[in-house]
């Protein structure tokens, strides 16, 4: 690992705030219903009031997370808006029968107790209660609750994988220095930065309100920065467009993925 070099702040704050603008830009169609079925969903997201940028700072002999985090508040429902999609896409799949209800509810109230209860198991059934009235007008008999999760930072490279500190929701993680520690497994990439979603995924009966099943998901996709461009950021790989793209992806795949693997028969 090589000497850690100090950000360029200026830079990266420009280019922190075109992304935060092209993310509250991208304006959601109205949620779609699949047809009358014996199942009833009601799919919902609070995970998009923020995102963060979480800039490795490693301290040798400390276990403390000491990273650089700046927050991005987004201005409108765009990450939720492609989460429940997502969560809505994986459900037909599962049973092209169901109906499927999505909501974003934007509440600052929701996302404040979501912090409040980040690191608890009862997480899911506190933020389900408090959104029992807007389930209630939808008439399902399950909920898909999409909320924050809080883990280890931790980005799959080719030797394994590497992190400090922890994530939570969506956001950047940044590693200007990385560099494959074997030589062999060296690509020519010095640096990266990763889009992730770290998500807990809930099924939960609305009548009792019971958690049913529950999935966690850390996914993290990194991108490089060419060694011969060694005085470029690794977070200037992707333009502000392409970083909106590449984070709402991830989004996407990991709620596809982890609603498959919570309605999988067992």
């Amino acid at each position: 690992m090589s000497r850690r070099r100090q950000p360029d702040g200026g830079r990266r704050g420009a280019s922190l705030a075109a992304v935060a603008v092209l993310a509250a830009s991208v304006l959601p169609a109205p949620a779609a219903r699949a047809a009358d079925g014996t199942a009833s969903y009601a799919v919902l997201s609070v995970i998009g009031d923020r995102m963060e940028v979480i800039t490795r700072h490693a301290v040798t002999g400390t276990s403390m997370d000491r990273n650089a985090r700046q927050e991005l508040p987004l201005q409108d429902d765009t990450f939720d808006v492609a989460a429940v999609r997502a969560a809505g896409r994986a459900i037909r799949e599962r049973d092209p029968g169901a109906r499927v209800d999505l909501f974003a509810p934007r509440d600052p109230k929701l996302y404040a107790l979501q912090d409040q209860l980040a690191d608890s198991d009862r997480q899911a059934e506190s933020l389900a209660a408090s959104l029992r009235e807007a389930v209630a007008q939808s008439g399902a008999s399950r909920i898909v609750l999409i909320s924050k999760y809080r883990a280890d930072a931790r980005v799959k490279v080719d030797e394994g994988s590497v992190g400090t500190g922890k994530l939570s929701g969506i956001g950047f993680y940044v590693d200007a220095d990385y560099e494959a520690a074997d030589p062999a497994r060296r690509t020519g990439y010095v640096g990266f930065f990763a889009p992730y979603a770290y998500l807990r995924i809930t099924l939960l009966d609305v009548a009792t309100g019971r958690r049913l099943r529950e999935e966690v998901t850390t996914d993290a996709r990194p991108y490089g920065t060419e060694r011969a461009s060694r005085t470029t950021s690794a977070w200037d790989a992707l333009t502000a467009t392409q970083k909106v793209a590449a984070l709402r992806e991830v989004v996407e795949g990991a709620v596809q993925q982890a609603v498959t693997q919570v309605l999988a028969p067992r």
